[in-house]
């Protein structure tokens, strides 16, 4: 039997999409957004709109001083990069311009695969880690161990920053077109031709559903939901811009696309 929350949340997607919107704009005005309102994202998308000022000098310089910070951590903590530094005699310091790196071997996929455990820095809790692994579409499946939430901080820092550059606001309605659309929260999982993602106010279309009939279908959503900005693939956006063209349809919300 679905609890109240899950109930009040079928409730909520059957809204029209200005009722839903609302109802987001109220809910984070009173509540934290898990991202937007995140302490680390937005020291760091704050650092990226200031640094994107930087003269190509303060760069290498930031650049040089972080690759020799890098360096001297991987020595004094991961394992397969002490061995190595002692194999081929060097030390830190020996590392003082990006010219210096090619006194070190490539990092090669099949090092990584035999060493994977020497990798890791040992000064790092094991616990905010996350194996993850490529998809294997040049080969075999690649796996590493990531950071759980600062480094997907900081990719969509880079992200939103890029988006702030066509004038995106935080809550702004945006769509996206590209790839599947993801369940609804509260949908049990079951696949979606459109989804709304009421935390983000970002309506999904599956692009890989784009025939005649629902391309109707998706004009209807886009008209209704009214988004100031698209993501989408360019082979999505194409079609959904020869539809358009074909039926004669305009939008005057849109501001950029992605």
């Amino acid at each position: 039997m679905a609890g109240p929350a899950s109930l009040i949340r079928k409730f909520r997607r059957n809204l029209p999409f200005h009722v839903q919107k609302g109802l987001r704009r109220i809910k984070y005005a009173f509540s934290k957004h898990p991202l937007w309102d995140h302490p680390e994202f937005i020291r760091y998308l704050n650092w990226l709109e200031q640094t994107q000022w930087w003269t190509k000098q303060q760069f290498e310089d930031y650049q040089l001083e972080r690759l020799k910070a890098l360096v001297h951590h991987a020595y004094e903590n991961v394992p397969y990069y002490k061995r190595t530094f002692d194999h081929y005699r060097l030390k830190p310091e020996d590392i003082k311009s990006l010219a210096d790196l090619q006194k070190l071997p490539i990092l090669t996929k099949d090092d990584v695969r035999k060493n994977l455990e020497d990798l890791v820095a040992r000064n790092v809790d094991r616990s905010t880690l996350v194996y993850r692994t490529t998809s294997g579409s040049t080969g075999v499946p690649l796996g590493v161990y990531q950071d759980k939430e600062t480094s997907y901080l900081h990719e969509l820092a880079y992200v939103y920053r890029q988006r702030r550059w066509a004038g995106w606001e935080f809550g702004d309605p945006y769509l996206v077109l590209r790839g599947n659309a993801p369940p609804e929260e509260g949908s049990e999982g079951t696949p979606c031709l459109h989804s709304y993602n009421f935390q983000n106010n970002a309506l999904f279309l599956s692009s890989y559903e784009m025939t005649e009939e629902n391309m109707f279908l998706y004009q209807r959503l886009i008209e209704e939901f009214k988004p100031k900005f698209v993501h989408g693939d360019s082979s999505s956006m194409e079609i959904l811009s020869r539809f358009m063209k074909r039926n004669t349809i305009k939008n005057k919300t849109i501001k950029a696309i992605f």
